[in-house]
Order: C-alpha cells, then sequence, then structure tokens
C-alpha cells in the first residue's frame, strides 16, 4: 500500500497541473463582437465573429443597446474561459451578456469634452474615447476577475495637443451567475499620452504587462497587474517623444512571441522596441519610416512567426521584413465604396486565432479585409480586400483587444470560409523591379520586367520630398543610377503608379 504521504503529493502535483492549464488554455478572444445601432437592413447592430467549433462564422447578433450606442475603437471585449464573450464595454459603460450595466448608472470614463460620455444625444452614446483608449485584462490565476484599464481624453486647445489625465484601473468580479464592478482608481501621476493601450502577459503567464508613454517625451511608466493589484514600477526613457502631431492615430502593439513592442507613427514611421517579458523593460528603439505614413498612419499588426510587421495608412498596405534590413513591400489597395456611399478605407489591423490577421475598414462600412497568410513574404502573404461581407457595419475599428498569442498562440485549423479571390489586381501586388546592390554607397543598379510602364521615376526621401529624378533609356529595361549625392538613410523610387521599392544609402 502506498504511502499516503506520496499519495496526497501526486494529488497536489496534478491539481497545479490543471491549474497550469486551465490559466494558459483560456479563449479569451475567440468571439469578436462589434457594431451599433438598430436598423438592420441599414447594415446598423451587432456582429459576432467567432472562431469556436474549429471554423470561423459570421452573423448577425442582434441590435445594439439604443440607437446610440457605439462598440468599436474606443472599447473592448473579453471572453470567458469557455471561449465566449461575457463582458463589452464602450469606454462609458461595462456590460455582461444580458447587456445590464454591470457598471452601474455613473459613466466610468468621463472626459475632459463630456462628463457624461455623450456625442450627440441619447443615453450613453458614442462617446469621446480615444483610439485605444479601454480595454479588458482578465486574471490569468483567477477565472472570477477581470480588469478594465480605461483613460479619459483631454484638449490642450492652445497647444493643439490630446492628452489623458486620468487612467483607471477596474476590477469586474464574477459571483454565482452575475458580475460585480468593484472598484475604481486612478493608477498615473503624470499626464500620458492619450492612445496606445494594450497589453501582454508577463512570462510566467500570470499577470500583464502594460507600457504607457508619457505626453509629448520619451518616458514609458511599466505596469504589472496581477492579483486584483497594479504594481507601477520604475519609469523607462527610450526612443522618440510621443508628440500627438508626430504620432497621429496609430496603433501600439506586441508582437505574438512577446519579443517586440511597436507604434505605429505618422512622422517617423514605425516605432519600434525590444520586448522583455521577464522585466518589462524596453531595449534597441529604432524607427523604420515607411511610404505614405503621413497620409494618416493606422493600423500595425506582426505577423505570427514576428518576421513581418504589417502597418496600414489611410490609402495603402505595407509589409515590413524584420530579417532583410527592413525591407519594405507595397501590398496596394483600391480605395472604393459600399452600396450606402461609404468609402471602403483601411484601419487597425488585429491577429486572429486562427493565425490570420484582420484589417479593419477605418469607416462605418460593411467589410472587412484579410491577410491570409501572415507569415509569408511579399504578395505570397495574400491581402484581399473586402475579404469578409459582414451582416452589420464596423465602427471604423474592431474593439481594443490585447497580446492573446502569446499564451496560446494560434491555430491554423480553424476553417476560413470565404473564397474571396487573393489574386492580384492588374498592376498591383507585383514586384516592379529589382534593384541592387541594397544598402548601396554610390551607384545603384535597377532592372525592369519590362520598359513600357517604366521611362521616367524619382526618388523621394522620408519627407515626402523628391530627391532625384531617373530616365530610363529608350527601349531598356535597366539602367544604373549615380546617387553618391544622397545623405545616408531610406529612400524610396517611385514609378508613376505610385508603387515604391526602398533603398538604404550607406556612407562608408
Amino acid at each position: 500500500m502506498r504511502p499516503l504521504s506520496s499519495l496526497k503529493g501526486k494529488v497536489l502535483f496534478l491539481l497545479f497541473l490543471m491549474c497550469i492549464s486551465t490559466s494558459v488554455s483560456a479563449q479569451y478572444d475567440m468571439q469578436w463582437i462589434f457594431g451599433y445601432g438598430h436598423e438592420r437592413d441599414l447594415k446598423f447592430g451587432f456582429t459576432l465573429m467567432d472562431f469556436n467549433e474549429g471554423a470561423l462564422e459570421v452573423d448577425y447578433y442582434g441590435p445594439a443597446l439604443n440607437r446610440y450606442f457605439y462598440l468599436g475603437f474606443t472599447g473592448s471585449t473579453v471572453c470567458d474561459t469557455t471561449g465566449h464573450w461575457s463582458l463589452m464595454s464602450n469606454h462609458c459603460k461595462i456590460y455582461d451578456r444580458t447587456y445590464s450595466a454591470i457598471s452601474g448608472e455613473n459613466i466610468i470614463t468621463p472626459t475632459g469634452l463630456s462628463d457624461n460620455c455623450i456625442l450627440d444625444g441619447g443615453e450613453d452614446g458614442l462617446n469621446y474615447g480615444s483610439y485605444q483608449s479601454f480595454i479588458f485584462l482578465p486574471d490569468l490565476e483567477d477565472h472570477e476577475k477581470t480588469y478594465a484599464l480605461h483613460k479619459d481624453m483631454h484638449i490642450d486647445f492652445e497647444n493643439q495637443d490630446l492628452y489623458t489625465e486620468n487612467f483607471w484601473f477596474s476590477t469586474i468580479s464574477k459571483k454565482d451567475s452575475t458580475y460585480v464592478f468593484d472598484k475604481k482608481y486612478t493608477i498615473n501621476d503624470t499626464r500620458l499620452h492619450n492612445e496606445s493601450l494594450t497589453a501582454i502577459p508577463n512570462k510566467e503567464k500570470n499577470g500583464w504587462w502594460v507600457l504607457m508613454p508619457h505626453q509629448n517625451s520619451n518616458a514609458f511608466d511599466r505596469y504589472l497587474i496581477r492579483a486584483d493589484t497594479v504594481l507601477r514600477l520604475d519609469t523607462q526613457r527610450i526612443g522618440l517623444s510621443y508628440h500627438v502631431q508626430d504620432i497621429g492615430i496609430g496603433q501600439a502593439a506586441f508582437s505574438p512571441k512577446g519579443n517586440y513592442f511597436a507604434k505605429n507613427s505618422e512622422q517617423h514611421g514605425v516605432l519600434l522596441y525590444e520586448f522583455d517579458t521577464g522585466t518589462g523593460h524596453l531595449s534597441n528603439f529604432r524607427s523604420i519610416p515607411y511610404p505614405d505614413s503621413r497620409n494618416v498612419a493606422k493600423g500595425l499588426c506582426f505577423s505570427p512567426n514576428e518576421r513581418f510587421i504589417y502597418v496600414t495608412t489611410a490609402e495603402n498596405v505595407y509589409q515590413i521584413d524584420l530579417e532583410l534590413d527592413d525591407e519594405i513591400f507595397s501590398l496596394g489597395y483600391d480605395r472604393s465604396f459600399d452600396e450606402f456611399g461609404w468609402p471602403v478605407d483601411l484601419g487597425m489591423i488585429f491577429p486572429g486565432p486562427d493565425c490570420k490577421l484582420y484589417v479593419s475598414p477605418g469607416s462605418t462600412t460593411y467589410f472587412l479585409h484579410a491577410i491570409l497568410s501572415p507569415n509569408e513574404k511579399g504578395a505570397d502573404c495574400q491581402f484581399v480586400e473586402r475579404a469578409i461581407e459582414l451582416p452589420t457595419s464596423v465602427p471604423h475599428h474592431l474593439p481594443n483587444i490585447p497580446q492573446y498569442r502569446y499564451l496560446t498562440g494560434c491555430d491554423s485549423t480553424i476553417h476560413y470560409p470565404f473564397t474571396t479571390s487573393t489574386d492580384p489586381l492588374p498592376g498591383r501586388n507585383q514586384k516592379r523591379m529589382d534593384i541592387y546592390p541594397n544598402p548601396v554607397l554610390s551607384e545603384v543598379h535597377l532592372l525592369f520586367p519590362s520598359v513600357e510602364q517604366h521611362k521616367q521615376l524619382i526618388i523621394v526621401n522620408t519627407d515626402g520630398q523628391k530627391v532625384q529624378d531617373i530616365h530610363l533609356p529608350r527601349g531598356s529595361n535597366e539602367t544604373s543610377v549615380d546617387v553618391s549625392d544622397l545623405p545616408a538613410g531610406v529612400y524610396w523610387i517611385s514609378d508613376p503608379e505610385g508603387i515604391f521599392e526602398t533603398i538604404k544609402m550607406v556612407k562608408m
């Protein structure tokens, strides 16, 4: 007969393993809910994207809470451990699956523009929150608790600036079958950048890291959230300052394996930092300029293998190859309009549990774009415009979610049911030229697949200014260009259709 102490030890060990399995296998983003309004015939209401049951299903989920309710980029959603959505917020109040406001009648995030979070009338209406200003974080050890981090937004009209004055931490506790909004208190002591609220689990996967940049500064506050507690650690200074005029509304994101943190910006392109999930520290900052960033830099997302960064502007999609000297590939985009006359643009990018990336339309239309093979280089990544026709419109962007891929990775076996063609449209998604050597010291050689469309090109710097003309000899598909007078840096070669290729100028 086995000793009782040995049996007890094995039971405790099995219980320990079960706790670990439960904490890291929960699927907190297997259902995405978003939308606004009531009139289904006009494409208003909620859409539910469901990744459960081994396949993506997209369906109408009913009308919004009232005609003014808006669940999009200023809010967030979270699932329970079974993969079904449990809480949603539009930045004003928090609701459960019965559409009950568990946060009570008071607005949880009053702003400097509106004390009641209302834009144009109606109870709990469209709000003044900024991009990535609210996020749900499930407690990774206690599944009865969920945390809400939310920021207000104020405008400094004199200096044409936006900032956060109050950064709140709230707890939602589940008791029996109901949720209770437990508390709310501020966790900052200085003005913060009004956006960029995202999170990633720590190395032990029992808590969350949140990095919060200060307003008009290169300082980051480092928060560790665990066991109903926020620990604000030291302030780190690194990289460029977060000036609103330079940064714009670009998305911030952690990479799925936790090695990077990045922010899309208008002035500097991608702000990229290496990240340590053990300490929460940033290191090795660099900026990666890319064409068109000043035309409203928006989305940013890493590929599952972390080799590529995808960014969107109002009019273009780019892939940045971190393994090939930040080489930039233009995926192209043709702006279009839906049946109601709304533009189908480009917006924030979100990683799905199915290893695909989903691109918001950046407008109030009923289409999502998709990147079906984000680990593949160039056009092989299969960027598909209007990949999914939704039953209801998107409020510009999908609700904010943290980096869940660090917990469970992604499952490429989840069936994607849509058959939208991924064939490139004429004149787009195709390689325009070969460039060598690259980087270049003094002379760059250009080789074109054809001559007709490449008789005159220009070289553009990162400020969007033309610095040199290139004339291709008639009847030739290749030429050499002396660029020795150009300062060291990144440049783009553009043809008349606006297709860009990147060159790097270096000096000995």
